[in-house]
């Protein structure tokens, strides 16, 4: 994953600046010409005994529910809350969310499964997973705004930038194992969030002179570090101690958690920045909130996987 960000960035911003944005939107038919035809001869046949069924109903609320809550709050960021589509979105989300909810407790074969969140560290994996993802894609749009908009770098410099971050994941995901060997899974989500958010503190400290993009550069990819260590600690969190059978079902929660996260983090907080009147004011505030968000969410975990202990008889 984190090598794919770097090839992306850095190929990315070469293309925009030589062919325009809309080169890069091909990159993705190229990659899948190449992989298509080698698909079947290295990825082994596998199926399953029993058909597996799919939750539409699930699929279709949670959806339009999250469209619906994601169009409200970035159009009221532009116009408030007193237009009549903010208002009738606004109730559609949280109309199809609570939905989504009494489909998932009733269905063989849900997206969520609700008793499934009832474990702790499925519950408090999850938020640390759902928290870290829509943080750091919130730091890298704005990040991209600051640069290009405020520093004026081109693309590929830009690009250049995330490289270092990506590299810097790379090396991340080497040594996160150790940490986790060390401090165990939870320690390590803990940690890791703590460290993201501590980073992320750094970037509020950027202004409009050039030796910023020093700061940024260091601040986004050593907490870039910290959030490859997240993805991987709460993935582990919220599948240890749950039984075989369960698996899937924890799996699936791990998936759905990145997907959401990476798509409300930049509606929610993004937005700040770019409907503010300056720009590295509004970048500022973002980071600000954000970092905050991270560290309030490292200490919730760290209190909500603490280990109860049993009281000793005497």
């Amino acid at each position: 994953m984190s090598l794919g960000f770097t090839i992306g960035m850095v190929a990315g911003g070469v293309l925009t600046d030589a062919f325009g944005w809309r080169s890069t939107m091909g990159l993705l038919a190229v990659f899948a010409l190449i992989v298509l035809p080698l698909a079947p001869g290295l990825l082994p046949e596998s199926r399953t005994p029993d058909r597996p069924h799919l939750d539409v109903p699930g699929a279709i609320t949670v959806t339009g529910g999250l469209l619906s809550l994601i169009y409200a709050l970035t159009t009221a960021a532009d116009h408030g809350f007193a237009r009549v589509d903010v208002v009738a979105t606004l109730i559609a989300g949280l109309a199809l969310l609570a939905a989504f909810t009494v489909v998932e407790s009733r269905t063989a074969a849900p997206l969520v499964s609700l008793p499934m969140l009832r474990r702790r560290t499925v519950a408090w994996g999850n938020l640390g997973g759902l928290v870290t993802f829509s943080m750091m894609s919130t730091v890298i749009f704005v990040l991209t705004l600051y640069l290009q908009e405020i520093l004026r770098l081109s693309a590929w410099q830009t690009g250049l930038v995330f490289g270092v971050q990506g590299v810097m994941s790379v090396l991340a995901g080497t040594l996160t194992p150790r940490f986790v060997s060390r401090l165990g899974a939870r320690r390590t989500l803990v940690v890791s969030l703590a460290g993201q958010g501590a980073f992320i503190a750094g970037l509020v400290f950027l202004d409009a002179h050039g030796w910023s993009v020093w700061l940024a550069t260091a601040a986004v990819s050593l907490a870039s570090m910290f959030h490859l260590g997240a993805i991987i600690s709460y993935g582990l969190t919220v599948t240890s101690g749950v039984p075989d059978e369960e698996q899937g079902l924890a799996t699936g929660l791990v998936t759905s958690t990145q997907q959401v996260g990476l798509t409300v983090g930049i509606p929610l907080l993004g937005v700040l920045a770019t409907t503010s009147g300056d720009l590295l004011s509004g970048t500022r505030t973002v980071l600000a909130l954000d970092a905050g968000i991270v560290l309030a969410a490292a200490a919730l975990v760290a209190l909500g996987l603490r280990t109860r202990r049993t009281a000793r008889s005497v």
